[in-house]
């Protein structure tokens, strides 16, 4: 959701969601739910590393990621701080919703061009579309088509 300020700058409502190693920078209108991990079912064999299971939501089975694992890092252990969003699917498809991990509850941010700057450190990784300095944060933006395209990939419940 994009408003223009008292200052008449864009401003965007966005969360920063605690990973691991970073933190994920989407809109707030993506996130549905955060809930905790109770419940997980194992993957189908020969799923993705990436892809951890499913988690029952609104009656329906929705795929678990590890979106670190995804980035091409290991899949971090399970802590008491990790908890799991569920996110829209943007494009379509079989999957409607999916959840993913987090290292703690993600926070509501107010984006403007003023705060968020391009990271020109920031190198190349499968799965990321852009890195931001924001603050002393320097939140990732993931691929959403290509995650969602690779969602797509994964069986339905």
């Amino acid at each position: 959701m994009s408003v223009t300020s008292a200052t008449g700058a864009s401003e965007l409502y966005c969360l920063l969601v605690p990973l691991v190693r970073r933190k994920l920078l989407l809109p707030r209108d993506m996130i549905v739910e955060v809930t905790g991990t109770a419940g997980l079912r194992p993957p189908p064999s020969g799923a993705p590393s990436w892809h951890l299971g499913w988690r029952p939501w609104q009656d329906r089975l929705l795929p678990v990621l590890s979106l670190e694992n995804y980035f091409g890092d290991p899949v971090p252990p399970f802590t008491s701080r990790s908890r799991l969003v569920c996110t829209l699917v943007l494009g379509g498809g079989a999957h409607t919703h999916y959840m993913f991990v987090t290292r703690g509850y993600p926070y509501l941010v107010r984006v403007t061009e003023t705060v968020l700057r391009p990271d020109a450190q920031a190198k190349p990784t499968p799965g990321l579309w852009a890195q931001f300095r924001f603050g002393n944060d320097r939140p990732v933006v993931p691929d959403i088509v290509r995650l969602e395209r690779d969602l797509a990939t994964l069986p339905a419940s």
